[in-house]
């Protein structure tokens, strides 16, 4: 795996356009809300590994169109699984891994589509 100051991702490309920032202790989670496929969707997905801790949190069109969260990790690697849902059927899943503390912005893929 490839390490970014401290960070590293599962995979190196730009599905949904996640990206990570530090804010202080925080990671700030942005995905692009002006790509179609979240534009047009009718709900999405948003699971967050932690640890021992799991959490997933159902996200609908306006939170979607906001493009992003603020999550405050408990350890120091994270995932973060969203799936955006589109109206004609179809997912778009992208997945980012953060080890450590990162200090850069960091793209993310999407595992699928479908």
């Amino acid at each position: 795996m490839k390490r970014i100051e401290a960070a590293s991702l599962t995979r190196p490309n730009t599905g949904l356009g996640m990206r990570i920032q530090m804010r202080g202790a925080a990671i700030l989670l942005t995905w692009n809300p002006a790509m179609l496929a979240v534009r047009s969707a009718k709900r999405g997905v948003l699971q967050i590994d932690d640890g021992s801790e799991k959490r997933t949190t159902e996200l609908d069109p306006d939170q979607l169109a906001n493009g992003s969260i603020l999550y405050n990790p408990s350890k120091p690697v994270v995932e973060f699984n969203l799936t955006v849902y589109g109206i004609d059927g179809s997912t778009i899943t992208g997945h980012l891994r953060v080890f450590g503390r990162p200090k850069t912005t960091i793209a993310a893929a999407p595992l699928k589509t479908s």
